[in-house]
């Protein structure tokens, strides 16, 4: 499963590069200039969500399954984004000398995002984003009914590549940087696989737009 989503992370960041590439050598679209009061609902966002952990914690050992984000936002003069999110992905653990007796971990989270925007082609354009919210592990213990849960801080910084295929429809795939804060009583000897784990993320997403009547 590691194996797979490494290869994953490699093909998500190459097509970025690559549609990055591709948009900046073609000079001859016309750059969309947005009228300083124009405002854009984006009624929902949703696709996949990956998020693969990369420091030294109680998961770090542990397969990440694909998960999903779903979030809303409004969107100001095509430049400025303010919006709400959730997103969820489970963990399988394998190392038990770190993570107890705890099968799998589910990870949820509720979060603000604010974004920039800047278009550089009519169809292309990319996001600079950071989202800050909760995070909520829920920890499922072998041979038991009783699940055990943590919450922290969530913080999440990303890229995200646009491209429009209609006046209401966008296709995304990002890349980030997530860590989360978290608040466990565990003993000292353990605090430092516990106060904060994190994650690259990586997604593909389609994006719906309401539009304003004129």
């Amino acid at each position: 499963m590691k194996q797979l989503m490494k290869y994953y992370l490699l093909y998500s960041l190459t097509l970025l590069c690559c549609n990055f590439s591709t948009a900046q050598q073609d000079t001859n679209s016309q750059i969309i200039k947005p009228k300083a009061d124009n405002l854009r609902f984006m009624l929902f966002e949703v696709g996949t969500y990956t998020a693969v952990p990369i420091n030294n914690s109680f998961i770090s050992e542990s397969d990440s399954n694909l998960g999903f984000d779903i979030n809303s936002s409004l969107i100001i003069s095509d430049t400025y984004i303010i919006g709400l999110g959730y997103n969820q992905f489970k963990l399988k653990n394998h190392d038990y000398s770190r993570t107890g007796f705890f099968e799998q971990t589910r990870t949820t989270a509720f979060y603000l995002q604010l974004g920039y925007k800047h278009r550089f082609k009519e169809k292309w354009a990319a996001t600079a984003s950071y989202g800050i919210g909760q995070a909520i592990y829920t920890h499922e213990l072998f041979d038991s009914i009783e699940n055990f849960t943590d919450k922290g801080m969530y913080n999440h910084l990303s890229m995200k590549l646009h491209y429009s295929i209609s006046k209401n429809i966008d296709l995304n795939a990002h890349v980030g940087y997530r860590i989360d804060f978290l608040d466990t009583d565990v003993p000292p000897q353990l605090s430092k696989l516990y106060d904060n784990v994190s994650y690259l993320t990586t997604g593909l997403s389609i994006s719906i737009f309401l539009e304003k009547n004129n």
